[in-house]
């Protein structure tokens, strides 16, 4: 007798979490992944464009430094909402960035105002973000929306060629 196979056909695992997915019995995604497109590398900041879901924000971050990291590595992050003393709101935190802890989603408008997390904007220019606390307001319904869907949040990190 030929033994059964351990996973159903056409089944696969999701990421590091090790969830079986069986095609056609998920009505939903079991993630929900932000995107963080890094495009501009300046002396004071580092800009990019940060999706989640169907909307576009900018972002803005401390700049890279080869002697100290300063500027998040690029790669995927787990992200959990977390309380922030300093802003007294939970706040999106990425989890297990090298080198860096309670790195955060939150409300800024120039490079001074972030110590290593990202600032998030509607619109914005070279070295600052605009509407931050509408951005961020947004960002935060979204990603409670997918918690409620008993979605994990995640957000991948990824740098186009330097512009300077």
């Amino acid at each position: 007798m030929k033994p059964l196979p351990f996973f159903w056909e056409d089944s696969y695992c999701s990421g590091n979490d090790g969830r079986i997915l069986i095609p056609g019995h998920v009505t939903q995604s079991v993630e929900f992944i932000m995107l963080l497109s890094r495009y501009a590398f300046h002396k004071s900041c580092t800009r990019g464009t940060l999706i989640v879901g169907s909307d576009i924000y900018e972002t803005l971050e401390p700049p890279r430094q080869e002697d100290k990291p300063r500027c998040i590595p690029p790669g995927r992050y787990r992200v959990a909402m977390e309380y922030s003393p300093a802003f007294d709101m939970a706040l999106p935190e990425l989890k297990g960035v090298p080198d860096f802890t309670e790195v955060k989603l939150h409300v800024l408008n120039y490079p001074h105002q972030t110590l290593g997390c990202i600032g998030v904007g509607l619109s914005g220019g070279d070295q600052y973000i605009n509407k931050s606390e509408k951005a961020l307001g947004a960002i935060i319904r979204t990603l409670r929306d997918a918690e409620s869907k008993h979605q994990s949040l995640w957000i991948e990190i990824i740098e186009s060629e330097d512009t300077e």
